[in-house]
This record gives C-alpha cells, structure tokens and sequence, in this order.
C-alpha cells in the first residue's frame, strides 16, 4: 500500500463518519430521555385509559388481519389503529407495545425537532433545550394522562413537517415541499385537528417567503405539496375501496365524529376558544412560558420584515418563525372543536400546541441571544435564567409523578402490566376463541383478554346517536350477533357514564334517574336480541355479565 494514499484518504474517512457518530450520540441520548420521560406512564405502574383500549383492541384486530371498517368500526380514521398493529406486529399485543410506540414517536420527534431548531437558529445548546423541554411536555400529566393517544403520535408528522419546510424555504425543492404535504396528510389520518400547519404553510410563504413566492415554479411548488398529501390519502382510499369499504370509511373518519360531537353536545365557536384560553389547561401548563414566547412572536416579525435577506437560511428563518406563529393560533381554533377540552378527560386536546409552542420558544431564545446592544454576558444570563424557567416548568411536575410512582414501585418497572378487573374476569370465564362483547364504552376488556368481539362494533359509541346511520349500523350488529354470537357480553354502562343505555330494562330506568340520556338511537333490536339469546350471569358491582348461547 503507498503510505501516501493511506494519509491523504484515512482523515477523510474520519471526518466522513464524524458527523454520522456525533448524530447517533444525539438520537441515543435524546432516546434515553424519551424513556426517562415517559416512565411516569409504564404499564407495570398505571392502568389504562379508555382511549389506549380503543386504540389497543383496534390494533390487536388489524394485526390478526382485519381489515378497518370491515372487521373493526371506530369514528377515527385507521392512522392509530395502524400505529397499534405495527406495534403489537414488532412487539407483541399488550401495553408494554403501546408503550414503546409512543416512545419511539416522541423520540423520533425530539430528534427531528433537534435537527430543525440547530439548522435554523444557530445554536446547539437551544437545540438540546427545546429538544429535552419538548419531551416533557409531550409527557406532561397534566395534558396527557397515558401513553397511546392520537395528538402524541400526530407530533411526529408535525414536527417533520416544520423540518421538511423549512429545508424547502431554505433550498427549495419539489421533494422537500411534497415531504410537507405528505406530513399533513399523515397528521390528517392520525388526528383530524392536528393539520393547522398545513394552510399556515402557505400563509407564511406568502407573507414571507420571497424566494419561494417570487418564484417562476410556485404554483408547481404548490402543486407538489397538494400532491404529496393526495398521495397518502390515495393510498388510504385504495385500500378502503379494495375491501368495499370507501364510503364506510369516510363516513366513518369524516362525519360520524362531527356528528357524535354534535350530539354530545354542541358548543358556540367563540365559546371553544374562550373556554381554551380561560378555563382549560391550557393557561396552567403553556402560559408560563409566555415571557419567552413573546420574544419569539416579535422576533418573527421582525425578522419578516427585514428585506433583503443576507443569505438564504435568514428568509428560511423568517419564514418559519412566521409559519409557527400562524399555526399556533390556528391550533387554538381546532384542537378543541367540541368544547369539552376543559373537561377532565379531554386534556390531551391541547398537546397539539406544542411543536409550535416549542419552536416560537426556541426563536425567542433565539432573539434574546442575539440582542445586540446587550453585553454578552448580559444576554448569557437572560438567556441562561430563561431556559432555566422553562426547564424547571416543563420537569417538576414530570419528576415529582414520576419518582412518587418510582419509589412506591421500589424502582422495579420491569413487572407485567397491570389490568382491570373485568380484563382479568373476562380471560378467567371464556376461551381463546370465545367472543365477547362490551356494551358500552370499555372495550379494554377486550383488548386486555385478547378476547374478540363478535361484531366490528367493539363498543357503542358508534351506534347512540340518533340518526339513519346509527340505525343502519344497529341492523349490521344484529346481523353479526345472528351469524356468531358471542359467549359472554359484559354491559358497563352504569359505570361509562351517561351516553350508552343499560341492555336491561330496569337498570334503563335507574340510569335514566341518574340522569341518563334518553335521546339516543332505537337500541330495541339489539334490547330484543339479548332477551331471546342471553341470560343474566354475574352482577360485579355496577357491571352486568350476560352469558349467550347456552
């Protein structure tokens, strides 16, 4: 070998592998954060909340070859069931694979969230900030109160979407802007309210992109961003339609939640967005953040309209800060449509906010940072004091939770998961291959048995409202129940709440007195078939089993 060549090639080689070294150090710290921030919520220490059962049992049938709408109806579109069935596909079916999707998730986003926030503003220390404050919050117990829910995966797309774009404001690229609309439509598919980004996008580009608005290309531009969202959704209604399902499934992803929604109970636009900014979680958790967010919202004006740009990445810069700070109040419109956002239960509604919390921060920080007519060590100390807020807001509660839960577990999270009762009652009193059906809003029980249900309404949200479509769908349930009846049918709804009447007769009347809704569907063919085919087996304190079939 020439030992010339070994000395001209070898440092190159070195450097080559830096960068991607130096990256992996990033993503295995940022993922050991992600763990440390979601152990609050292991599956040994918590039990499980109503929506991961929804989600669980949704991806349990998915992973076993159903088919969504076919063999498993919900009023969401498929994006989190799939999410569950890719899971329990890497995993194994149980929480503990709910559990490492969410922290992957996060931690995909953290580490994309690092990548953007370093690229547009400078500034490592920032980046590792807003990363690490990022996790906390994704995690905060007072938004989230278990791991699995639709606004904590829809991050990832978010956040890769400000990532994508703001590549594209910088070094614009068909590639780049098709990326940001394929985001949208996977953050469409995960959670319908989590895509205010997508028309602040083009908002933002026209207020402050001169590159891009300017451009010859623009309405190419355009287009290849609308197309990367067709191309997701293409995919989506391909899917639907080989399995004869397409207009199920969008009645089922598109108006069945409105409708839902509605019937719940509908509240006045201008009240939704009162009730979020006065009434919910959001002033508790975001609002301290609030004397470096203004910085950032000023900083994005500013930097808008400071013409011309020196170099690309300083319009790329104005433009995101723009983009974030149209998105957000966008967000504040949609996450919480319903007006139950405030209500306990809905918190998870507003964990839609915080890409663009997180990225209006870190260009407040920014700002302050950059401050001219500041001495350095001035700055240091604004900045230093500012990070330490938020730091300190973001963690003390996540670290208080979870070291109480820690030390009460004698820091051993390694156990099984912990189940429900009626989980437990259920998988002891039928086989495998038995049916079981949950009338009212627990399918847990399912999910947790690994128990089936013998018709793809698994729960009975979807079959309350009182319209021809509820209707429709209690036809089909009666037609399943006819073609396999299940072994076992376990009815919680005196313990569900107020929404799905009690299959028995006098325990209606109980619930009607304690203030159950009386306008819902006509559930008397599902009512007549239980009476002809089940009998009453076991009461477990406000749950009635019934055993069919015998």
């Amino acid at each position: 070998m020439n030992p010339s060549v070994s000395r001209d090639v070898t440092p190159a080689v070195r450097r080559s592998w830096w960068p991607w070294l130096w990256w992996a150090v990033i993503a295995l710290l940022l993922f050991a954060a992600a763990v440390a921030t979601t152990l609050q919520f292991v599956p040994s220490l918590t039990y499980q909340q109503r929506d991961s059962g929804v989600y669980g049992y949704g991806g349990m049938v998915l992973a076993r070859g159903g088919v969504m709408y076919v063999d498993v109806w919900d009023n969401k579109l498929p994006g989190v069931h799939t999410i569950n069935a890719l899971a329990f596909t890497a995993f194994g079916v149980g929480r503990w694979a709910q559990w490492w999707a969410d922290v992957i998730f996060v931690w995909a986003a953290s580490v994309a969230l690092y990548w953007l926030i370093r690229e547009a503003f400078g500034f490592r220390w920032l980046a590792w900030a807003t990363a690490l404050i990022f996790l906390l919050f994704a995690h905060y117990d007072a938004i989230v109160s278990d791991v699995n829910y639709t606004e904590v995966y829809a991050l990832l797309p978010q956040v890769l979407a400000f990532a994508f774009g703001f590549q594209f404001l910088r070094q614009p690229r068909y590639r780049w802007t098709f990326l940001v609309g394929l985001c949208a439509a996977v953050a469409l598919i995960i959670k319908q309210s989590t895509v205010s980004f997508a028309p602040a996008y083009v908002m933002a580009i026209l207020l402050a992109g001169p590159s891009v608005r300017g451009a010859t290309q623009r309405w190419r531009y355009l287009g290849a961003t609308i197309l990367g969202g067709l191309s997701v959704l293409g995919v989506l209604a391909l899917y639907l339609l080989v399995h004869g399902v397409l207009v199920t499934g969008i009645v089922a992803g598109f108006i069945a939640p409105g409708e839902f929604h509605h019937w719940v109970g509908a509240v006045p636009f201008l009240d939704t967005i009162e009730q979020t900014l006065m009434d919910s979680k959001v002033p508790d958790v975001y609002g301290p953040l609030g004397w470096v967010l203004i910085p950032g919202v000023l900083a994005a004006g500013w930097w808008s309209l400071r013409r011309p740009y020196v170099a690309p990445v300083d319009g790329a810069r104005a433009t995101l800060a723009l983009w974030v700070v149209i998105t957000f109040p966008l967000d504040l419109v949609l996450v919480n449509p319903t007006g139950r956002g405030a209500s306990p239960g809905y918190e998870h509604y507003y964990a839609t906010l915080i890409p663009a919390l997180m990225i209006m921060m870190a260009a407040g920080l920014a700002a302050l940072a950059r401050v001219r007519w500041v001495p350095v060590w001035g700055r240091a100390l604004v900045v230093l004091a500012a990070v330490a807020w938020c730091g300190y807001h973001a963690g003390e509660r996540p670290w208080d939770v979870t070291t109480t839960q820690l030390e009460d577990a004698d820091w051993d999270v390694t156990g099984p998961p912990i189940l429900g009762d009626l989980s437990i009652f259920v998988a002891a009193n039928t086989g495998p291959d038995d049916t079981v059906l949950n009338w009212g809003a627990s399918p847990y029980i399912n999910f947790q048995s690994e128990r089936l249900s013998p018709t793809r309404f698994f729960y009975a949200y979807g079959l309350v409202v009182p319209n021809e479509d509820s209707q429709e769908r209690i036809a089909d349930m009666i037609a399943e129940l006819d073609a396999a009846p299940p072994a076992m049918i376990v009815d919680t709804t005196l313990y569900d709440g107020n929404r799905v009447p009690p299959l028995d007769p006098e325990q209606r009347v109980e619930w009607w007195v304690r203030g159950g809704r009386r306008d819902v569907a006509d559930l008397s063919p599902l009512y007549d078939w239980v009476a002809a085919n089940c009998t009453v087996r076991d009461r477990i304190n406000l749950v009635t089993v019934y055993r069919c079939g015998e």
